[in-house]
């Protein structure tokens, strides 16, 4: 008879929270953590096309003020 080979694959252990409760151990998987690169690029782009505005608008406000000035 052929002997049977054992695979042991050894689990890789950052992808679980392992937690003593009572006697037993609770092993859960971690939750993926979240990727905000894509929210906060767009919050960034809003945020100088605003500054852009604001910028503008003070250049006009300033060189409008020195016509009424003069």
């Amino acid at each position: 008879m052929a002997k049977k080979e054992e695979n042991w694959v050894i689990p890789d252990f950052d992808k679980y929270e392992i937690n003593k409760l009572d006697d037993k151990f609770l092993i859960k998987e971690k939750p993926k953590s979240k990727n905000y690169v894509v929210a906060c690029t767009l919050i960034n782009i809003a945020l100088l096309a605003l500054n852009v505005c604001v910028f503008f608008s003070t250049k006009i406000l300033v060189t409008t003020l020195i016509q009424v000035v003069k």
